[in-house]
């Protein structure tokens, strides 16, 4: 419509020029030339700011769709500043379910997740999240949710990056680790139950061998 538009007005202008002055024909010529610059500018612009709505569009579906397909891991994605564990960007809704707290707790209360670490494992959790820097880590511990309960947990974090290498944010992964943690322990303690058993039976196999060695030698001094 715009070129249209500026393509009438050429038209009109240049039947008008014929009946003119010279003067009036500068005038109307230069009057023409800037009506359509600014047309071409505005179509121009609108042009971009459709391709800018469309890339926007594109980046939140995008992200939209990858926040689905994290929120339906059986973990929770936890998303914090780099350099800056406390600055929460985003943790994903089954935060509530695996802590009693809910995303904006979390959002809010910077200092939530070092309050919630049991106080048998808060020392070494920090220490070890305080000198992994940008290097992956993966921790197990245990929190304290809001019931009381504490819960194993297993966290895996790393630092991802743009284009450059800059850090965007740090994403880490919290998984319950409950039912594996208590499948290990009744593990350990099937192991150490075997191990007892088959030191007692060696034990009592030790013993019958002295029994019969000492019937062997009251024989031979009977005979």
């Amino acid at each position: 419509p715009i070129a249209v538009s500026v393509l009438a007005l050429a038209a009109a202008a240049g039947a008008l020029l014929v009946l003119l002055p010279e003067q009036w024909q500068r005038i109307i010529v230069a009057a023409v030339a800037w009506a359509a610059g600014l047309a071409i500018a505005i179509y121009l612009a609108r042009r971009a700011t459709a391709r800018e709505q469309a890339r926007v569009a594109e980046l939140e579906t995008a992200e939209a769709r990858h926040r689905a397909l994290l929120d339906g891991l059986p973990l929770v994605t936890w998303m914090t500043a780099p350099g800056n564990r406390a600055e929460t960007l985003y943790i994903g809704p089954g935060i509530a379910d695996l802590s009693g707290y809910s995303p904006t707790e979390w959002a809010e209360q910077p200092d939530l997740h070092e309050r919630l670490l049991h106080p048998d494992d808060k020392e070494r959790v920090l220490h070890e999240l305080e000198h992994a820097g940008d290097t992956p880590t993966s921790i197990d511990y245990r929190l304290l949710v809001r019931d009381g309960r504490a819960v194993w947990v297993r966290e895996d974090s790393a630092t991802v990056r743009d284009l450059s290498g800059e850090p965007v944010y740090v994403q880490t992964f919290l998984r319950d680790t409950g039912d594996l943690k208590r499948g290990e322990d009744r593990r350990e303690l099937l192991e150490v139950a075997e191990r007892e058993a088959a030191s007692e039976s060696a034990e009592r196999r030790s013993r019958l061998d002295l029994l019969r060695r000492v019937g062997g030698d009251i024989a031979s001094s009977a005979a």
